[in-house]
């Protein structure tokens, strides 16, 4: 299997994905494990956002990273450090899959 090599950018943000679930996150999942409700899913949600962290893999124009399949893979890898990581960043089931489908939805009048 061919290696991989991530750019430049995809580095960049793996790092500031690391330090913000560090930093951020996992301090955040004693309270969670004991209640997490629909607040609290907002509270988390907005810190990635603020961070900038929010939907990697999505283009810019959604407001994502634009980073292609395997970047963003290894950037959903360092976000599950923490079981809210991925939550965190948008990234998480089933908020993962309607994002991405946006991103190739067509554009314009049907025919």
């Amino acid at each position: 299997m061919p290696g991989f090599d991530p750019s430049p950018e995809a580095e960049a943000f793996r790092a500031r994905i690391e330090t913000f679930v560090r930093e951020q996150v996992v301090p955040l999942e004693a309270r969670a494990f004991l209640s997490f409700d629909d607040a609290m899913r907002i509270e988390v949600q907005a810190l990635g956002k603020a961070e900038g962290l929010w939907a990697p893999h999505l283009s810019k124009q959604l407001g994502g990273g634009a980073f292609e399949f395997v970047e963003a893979a290894a950037l959903f890898e360092e976000a599950g450090v923490s079981l809210l990581g991925p939550l965190a960043l948008g990234i998480a089931a089933p908020d993962e899959s309607p994002t991405a489908c946006a991103g190739s939805a067509p554009r314009g009048e049907r025919t």
